[in-house]
């Protein structure tokens, strides 16, 4: 780190010893600016990867032991990092090989995402002041294509492919290996305009299977199923 003391002669620039951090990034595509902040894959000591982000002067690590633990079995597959502000919120981009995982940095939260496409998101540009179109360049198409998001208007498909979302929870226990009985369960969001249905599944050993969806359709006042079984 370093400071501008304002030297008359010489560089202005002051090294900040109190402020030393051993995390450096681990390539030059792993490090991003964004807004006035960075965010860069360091490797500590003691062998692990994980995704810092700088607050003031010193590292905050955003990655959980998951993601971690995925970026160690990367290999030799390089990992890229990109950000981007879309709908309000703040969004940083891992990628490596096939896999992107996205940061939310208002919700401290993360998530993945996948394309049929191919990954459509490697390098964003900004969008101007007089538009709110955002620009995205491809990383597996090979014809410089470039692509646009346009967050007033969203089409809700990738390069005019259908994608799904899913929402897949932790496992749940409620701390006792006694058996439970479901007798509702409840989605609590926004009541669409129109019908909009959440296939519900579920599994209980251990994501190896899971049961035919049941629906939910958003638009209903009373959003919820009954009788869901034992677990």
């Amino acid at each position: 780190m370093f400071r501008d003391v304002g030297n008359a002669t010489g560089s202005p620039l002051q090294r900040v010893d109190e402020a030393f951090i051993k995390l450096g990034a681990i390539s030059a595509t792993a490090i991003v600016q964004f807004e006035d902040n960075i965010a860069w894959v360091a490797s500590s000591n003691n062998g692990a990867i994980s995704v810092y982000i700088l607050d003031g002067y010193r590292p905050q690590r955003i990655s959980d032991d998951v993601i971690d633990a995925q970026l160690a079995l990367r290999g030799s597959s390089p990992i890229y990092l990109s950000s981007v502000k879309m709908n309000g919120k703040t969004l940083l981009f891992v990628q490596y090989a096939a896999q992107t995982f996205v940061y939310s940095v208002e919700d401290k939260f993360c998530f993945e995402w996948s394309s049929p496409e191919g990954i459509l998101w490697h390098k964003w540009s900004a969008n101007t002041a007089s538009s709110t179109v955002l620009y995205s360049i491809s990383r597996d198409s090979t014809d410089g294509s470039v692509y646009k998001t346009n967050v007033v208007s969203p089409v809700y498909t990738d390069n005019a492919a259908n994608y799904t979302v899913t929402i897949q929870t932790s496992k749940l226990d409620l701390n006792t290996e006694n058996r439970k009985f479901l007798n509702r369960l409840t989605i609590v969001g926004d009541t669409n305009t129109s019908a909009n249905n959440v296939n519900v599944t579920w599994s209980d050993d251990d994501y190896v299977t899971f049961n035919t969806a049941r629906i939910i359709n958003l638009n209903s006042a009373r959003k919820y199923l009954s009788n869901c079984g034992a677990f």
